[in-house]
């Protein structure tokens, strides 16, 4: 299971729309979605903050994530906005 499907699945736990997490943690509904949906991987303090939100453990959270960026070495890095 990729970080995407773990976040959803502890979201719809936790009772949360996709909304009410966005409320919780003071995120932007679009990028709930794009994380959801795989579009877009969240920053690792990100990541804890979602994890604390839906009540998992953030290494569960974290472990997932490395993995799928292990799986994708050649994927480039994103570059800082602005820069």
């Amino acid at each position: 299971m990729g970080l995407s499907e773990m976040l959803k699945e502890a979201r719809e736990k936790a009772g949360l729309t996709q909304a009410q997490l966005a409320e919780r943690t003071g995120l932007p509904l679009g990028s709930i979605r794009n994380w959801e949906q795989g579009h877009r991987t969240p920053r690792i303090g990100v990541v804890l903050t979602l994890a604390k939100a839906v009540g998992v453990p953030a290494e569960q959270l974290l472990v997932t994530m490395a993995e799928e960026s292990a799986d994708q070495p050649n994927k480039p890095a994103r570059r800082p906005r602005g820069k």
